[in-house]
């Protein structure tokens, strides 16, 4: 999906006559509108730009760091032998409390060259254990998520897919109506494709609270 795909279509709906040339919503400012649209579409759906790929575990800990580049950890397959091209055994996901209550010295156990399972917690989102304590290269196959690349060209490719096109259309028409403050009419228009957004990702619950009396002290978006 390219950038001005996206652009136009929105400065279409926006009633920009010459998408290629608008006069009141410039392309700089779609871009923001997109790129916006973007990372909040992966905050809230961190699968929407998910990779996997081969990772070296840091040798003899159990407790783990995604990478850079990374924003999410997701999961990880299986594990990937002492040079990262080699699939191996399947590792699994376990809760830390029951791995707790099984082996409290599950984090001082021999160290192996093949992982058994994982846990995390989701709310620590760049950081996750395995266990055993792995050896010097042990590779997995991890499962993460990324930030979306800003916007900065016309032609960019986008980091998101053609399935996510509607609900970054429709947020970035509220953003683009919410920015007026002065007129009422369009206000009401951001907070509908607001609602149309959250709808479009599953989360009803969040659209609903949009038209709340309290959205307005703080719970907007």
């Amino acid at each position: 999906m390219i950038a001005s795909e996206v652009i136009y279509e929105v400065l279409t709906d926006l009633q920009e006559s010459d998408p290629e040339n608008p006069v009141r919503w410039s392309h700089v400012k779609m871009m923001v509108f997109l790129t916006g649209a973007m990372r909040q579409i992966v905050l809230m759906r961190p699968d929407a730009n998910s990779v996997t790929e081969p990772f070296k575990l840091a040798e003899d800990k159990t407790k783990q760091t995604i990478p850079t580049e990374a924003s999410q950890f997701l999961g990880i397959v299986r594990n990937m032998g002492a040079d990262g091209e080699t699939p191996g055994t399947p590792v699994t996901v376990v809760d830390r409390d029951s791995l707790d209550a099984v082996n409290s010295a599950w984090h001082t156990d021999d160290v192996d060259m093949a992982i058994d399972h994982y846990t995390f917690n989701e709310k620590i989102p760049d950081v996750f254990f395995v266990t055993p304590r792995p050896g010097a290269d042990v590779y997995v196959e991890i499962e993460y998520s990324k930030p979306p690349t800003k916007v900065t060209a016309l032609d960019d490719v986008l980091d998101l897919g053609d399935v996510w096109a509607e609900p970054i259309r429709e947020y970035m028409m509220h953003r683009a109506f919410s920015g007026n403050k002065s007129s009422q009419a369009d206000l009401i228009k951001g907070k509908e494709h607001l609602s149309q957004f959250y709808l479009l990702l599953g989360e009803e619950s969040k659209a609903r609270l949009v038209f709340s009396p309290n959205a307005d002290n703080g719970g907007n978006v």
